[in-house]
């Protein structure tokens, strides 16, 4: 009141504005510790899912209920129309189920996987500024749209900036449960966790087992240190690899060709963005996707993916999606239609896309 006051008489009065503008500050600097305090205890901010569209009617009709004048009978019954869009009914996932959400940050990476009870996140996007990056701008704003308070997991695939920058803003603002981080960044934690091959864990009957890097494999190449995850469904495979390049998807290719297993996955988030120095023939016939997901910034630098990458899968019969045309990707495995899939930019068109 006293901001609103000061503003119209700058217009009367400068003289008189000053003084009103200084105790609207005095106001504020009284209020800052209290403010301050405040942000540090744990569990304040209530994170709830965006509610459906359809729970707007009903909202709609309880606040005008209750704004109605005085003399309309029975006014508090307005609340009961407004419980819709707090109580709405949610979707949870079965046992078995995954969902995952391959976010637009742009050229980096940045992948949700939800189970029925657990959170894990697969990189956290870029970092473009002292002042902006993907964690703050992308990544948090959809876990919080999500109701997700926690991630149990967070994987760091490798050092580089378009997979790790997001990372201080996330675990700044939301609950980190355990960190997965690739050999060759440095440990900022001593409970921080190295991700290497054959460590597996489970979650409400969804498998995740680390393929690479092995715990005697060294290269200069940060690309090719990138933690490399498969994930299993009740009747699907997901398959995250990282920046991996053409020499670490050769050695996976051999190293299930000589246990007599495949490295098939109905679902690859491509790697290294879809760059020609990896998605080898080899690799790419030996995990034949149904789905081939690319995170990629619009009319990026590199000019990825390349076509002759694109061909690659092509070939196998995948169907591709990337973040730069689709938006954020969402698709449910291990349900009946594990190829059914959702795209951000067409369940959410604005009249300026195309």
């Amino acid at each position: 009141p006293l901001s609103l006051i000061s503003g119209l008489l700058l217009l009367l009065w400068e003289d008189l504005a000053y003084w009103t503008l200084w105790l609207a500050a005095l106001s504020l600097d009284a209020l800052w510790p209290l403010r301050h305090s405040l942000s540090r205890l744990d569990n304040l901010l209530w994170i709830t899912p965006v509610p459906p569209t359809w729970t707007l009617l009903p909202a709609l009709i309880g606040l005008v209920w209750m704004l109605a004048p005085q003399g309309v009978p029975s006014r508090w019954i307005g609340i009961f129309w407004m419980l819709p869009l707090v109580f709405f009914p949610k979707q949870p996932l079965d046992h078995g189920m995954a969902r995952l959400t391959l976010l637009d940050v742009g050229h980096g990476l940045a992948v949700v996987i939800q189970t029925s009870n657990h959170v894990l996140l697969y990189d956290t996007g870029s970092r473009y500024s002292d002042q902006f990056d993907a964690g703050s701008a992308v990544v948090v704003p959809y876990l919080r749209s999500q109701g997700i308070a926690r991630i149990d997991r967070l994987i760091l695939s490798h050092n580089d900036m378009d997979h790790t920058g997001g990372f201080d803003s996330i675990k700044q603002r939301i609950n980190v449960i355990n960190v997965m981080q690739s050999v060759n960044i440095p440990m900022q934690n001593p409970d921080d966790e190295l991700c290497t091959a054959g460590k597996q864990w489970h979650w409400d009957g969804v498998g995740f087992t680390v393929l690479h890097p092995g715990d005697d494999f060294k290269d200069e190449r940060d690309n090719n240190m990138s933690c490399v995850v498969q994930i299993t469904t009740r009747n699907a495979k997901l398959l995250l690899t990282g920046d991996i390049e053409r020499q670490v998807e050769a050695q996976l290719v051999k190293f299930f060709a000589r246990n007599d297993d495949n490295l098939r996955a109905d679902v690859l988030v491509v790697p290294h963005h879809g760059s020609r120095s990896s998605s080898s023939e080899q690799f790419v016939h030996a995990v034949t996707p149904k789905l081939a997901l690319i995170s990629v910034g619009y009319r990026n630098r590199y000019g990825l993916p390349k076509e002759e990458v694109l061909t690659q899968y092509r070939r196998v019969g995948a169907t591709i999606l990337d973040t730069n045309r689709s938006g954020a990707i969402t698709l449910t495995l291990g349900s009946d239609q594990i190829l059914s899939f959702e795209l951000y930019r067409e369940q959410h068109r604005r009249y300026w896309s195309k």
